[in-house]
């Protein structure tokens, strides 16, 4: 039995360590960000031609901000 919040490897797995909150919390946003991402599939994608050319002014999809968590810690802590 693998116990909840902690990092575990391998088959059989082994557990190599407990997660931060900030790591927890950066996996939590990115399952919000990939569900909401086949919500909107469904709902808005439709069968089509493909273009010989970009179209002007077309619409692009747009998803939320969501950076790497080596990204994100370095953001908090400061670091470039």
């Amino acid at each position: 039995e693998i116990p909840a919040n902690v990092m575990a490897v391998g088959a059989p797995a082994k557990v190599l360590r407990e997660l931060s909150e900030q790591e927890i919390d950066w996996k939590s946003r990115g399952t919000d960000v990939y569900r909401q991402l086949a919500v909107d599939a469904r709902t808005k994608l439709a069968p089509a031609q493909p273009l010989a050319e970009v179209e002007a002014g077309r619409r692009r999809v747009t998803a939320p901000e969501y950076d790497p968590l080596v990204v994100e810690r370095a953001a908090l802590s400061g670091r470039p």
